[in-house]
């Protein structure tokens, strides 16, 4: 993601060139025109956003994970509205005549204090549904493991019989219940210890049907189980 990051750095760092120069340059090039107390603090405060924004958006892409960059994403759309919306209210402050320094300054902390909770919101929603998604990884791991394993097998059968045995075995754990659950971990262990006799049975074509049929009645229970667990 470290590529992502350096594009989005310089399109930040153009929008910040061009945000100070048409806040400064058009001011200062008028003769006899002074900038206020007032307007520095607006744009002071416009310019913490604006490195808000980029830390927001470094630690967005920062993740190698895909899946955990695309769950940033609100992060960085998040602190682009609040950036937005500070210039808004800087413009619109800057353009009220005589705007005491102290109101602005407080204004924009309010803005800022705002746009912060709003990222910090985000950050935690990201994180949250992170976690969900590495506990659902974690627990729907062992049957889709064994799929794989089930699919490669079918490839290994030495004989049309044991290639359907195979093909049936691979069918029943395709089609079986996903989610572990830490009271099936005995059973699950016996399914593994269960498959590699299994395994064997199918390169061998030795005591084929009896390995199958005891490996499918295990599944069977487990699928039971994890219904009765929900």
């Amino acid at each position: 993601m470290k590529t992502s990051f350096k594009i989005y750095a310089l399109i930040w760092a153009i929008g910040f060139a061009i945000f100070n120069l048409v806040a400064f340059v058009p001011v200062v090039s008028i003769e006899g025109a002074e900038i206020s107390s007032s307007y520095v603090i607006a744009t002071i405060f416009c310019d913490i956003m604006f490195f808000v924004q980029l830390g927001c958006g470094y630690f967005a892409f920062k993740p190698e994970n895909k899946q955990k960059v695309f769950y940033n994403i609100p992060i960085v759309t998040t602190s682009l509205m609040s950036l937005l919306v500070t210039i808004v209210v800087a413009v619109v402050l800057a353009l009220i005549p005589d705007v005491p320094n102290w109101l602005t300054a407080l204004i924009l902390a309010i803005v800022t204090l705002i746009s912060v909770v709003a990222i910090l919101k985000s950050h935690f929603v990201a994180e949250t549904i992170s976690k969900i998604d590495d506990k659902v990884k974690a627990k729907t791991f062992f049957i889709k493991n064994l799929t794989v394993d089930a699919e490669t097998l079918i490839s290994k059968a030495s004989t049309d019989e044991a290639k359907a045995e195979a093909k049936k075995v691979y069918e029943a754990i395709r089609y079986s219940d996903p989610m572990a659950n830490d009271a099936l971990s005995s059973l699950e262990s016996e399914i593994t210890n269960k498959f590699n006799v299994f395994e064997n049975a199918v390169v061998s074509g030795e005591a084929l049907e009896e390995t199958s049929k005891a490996l499918l009645i295990l599944i069977e229970e487990r699928n039971n189980k994890c219904k009765l667990l929900k």
